[in-house]
């Protein structure tokens, strides 16, 4: 798999900054930031990006990882990277709204119903990604599983319908959660992550959208009661590289650079992703041999309010995507569904 984790995580989330300002000022420095705390499978699989990348590019430079938040959260991460401060960066939707809005067609509501949907649009669609991206002045080195976004809560509710006029968590960074949240009549309150465990404490929240892996990484598991297995997103993340960054290594070597990142990429966060995708779904039983009861809705009694979430996708092409983006995507869709 190609990893995209959780959302609030990110994730994944790896920030990375160069100081230095000339190739023969031995070793460039990269300073990497991240919101994936210790111990998380995210930053394992990046602790040995950054030994594969260090070892086989040829390029003297050293990679020192800050992991955690202590780099900031995602608009700090963006600010940096525009401002200069920051040269890499990992960034899940609210990072990604931001710097490239498009790939944030991959996130719209009940759009895959599985991963082996989202591997055939990623994969017939990454160039193009690519492409964009280097209009912005980024390399997009690869995009990121954070997993699938479903609901939880403190008190048991029977219908999606009843579970949106709880105290629900919309996270303010997330574009797509907000439009949605207003479009379904959401009863969100709007908090960013951090402040996300002490509302649930505190009861100024009672019900969630999250990935399994975001759920037990910041310890939200410990205040839920109820999990409903009802996927309403799939959540992507992405690593970009400022090309300005890269341009100031010299030639030769900005070339092994670029090389070295990608083929580390593939070694490392390549090679993981079906594991990660295992370990989603390992957290999620945890969640529920924790203690954590399993309700089941009716998903026919869903399809009005699944309908009303779709019509987000037109609302929001020629905003975050352009609407060719959104009919190439649902084009693959069909291609894909029709053969399997």
């Amino acid at each position: 798999m190609r990893w995209r984790n959780p959302r609030p995580i990110f994730g994944v989330l790896l920030t990375i900054l160069v100081s230095g300002t000339s190739v023969q000022a031995a070793p460039v420095r990269f300073k990497a930031g991240t919101l994936a705390p210790e111990g998380s499978p995210w930053l394992n699989t990046w602790n040995e990006f950054v030994a594969h990348v260090e070892a086989n590019s040829g390029v003297d430079a050293k990679i020192v990882t800050y992991p955690g938040g202590v780099m900031g959260d995602e608009a700090d991460m963006v600010r940096k990277l525009k401002f200069g401060q920051l040269q890499m960066v990992g960034v899940t939707v609210a990072g990604i709204a931001h710097l490239m809005p498009e790939i944030l067609v991959l996130n719209l509501p009940f759009l895959f119903n599985n991963y082996d949907e989202v591997d055939y649009v990623v994969g017939k669609l990454f160039d193009r990604f690519q492409e964009i991206a280097a209009t912005r002045g980024l390399y997009l080195v690869g995009l990121l599983d954070q997993g699938w976004i479903e609901a939880y809560s403190k008190r048991r509710v029977g219908s999606p319908e009843e579970f949106i006029k709880q105290r629900v968590w919309i996270w303010n960074e997330d574009r797509i959660a907000l439009t949605l949240a207003k479009k379904l009549g959401i009863n969100g309150v709007m908090l960013p992550v951090p402040e996300v465990l002490t509302s649930l404490q505190t009861g100024l929240i009672d019900s969630m959208f999250s990935s399994s892996t975001a759920l037990v990484s910041l310890q939200w598991h410990t205040q839920m009661k109820y999990y409903y297995p009802f996927r309403l997103r799939y959540d992507p993340a992405a690593f970009m590289i400022s090309e300005k960054a890269l341009k100031k290594l010299a030639p030769a070597d900005q070339q092994k650079f670029r090389q070295q990142i990608r083929a580390s990429w593939a070694e490392t966060f390549g090679k993981a992703a079906a594991d990660f995708r295992k370990t989603e779904q390992e957290l999620a039983r945890q969640v529920v041999d924790g203690g954590v009861e399993v309700v089941q809705w009716d998903r026919k009694a869903a399809d009005g309010l699944i309908a009303k979430a779709r019509e987000t996708w037109k609302e929001l092409a020629g905003d975050l995507y352009p609407a060719e983006l959104l009919d190439d995507v649902l084009a693959a869709l069909k291609a894909f569904r029709a053969a399997h």
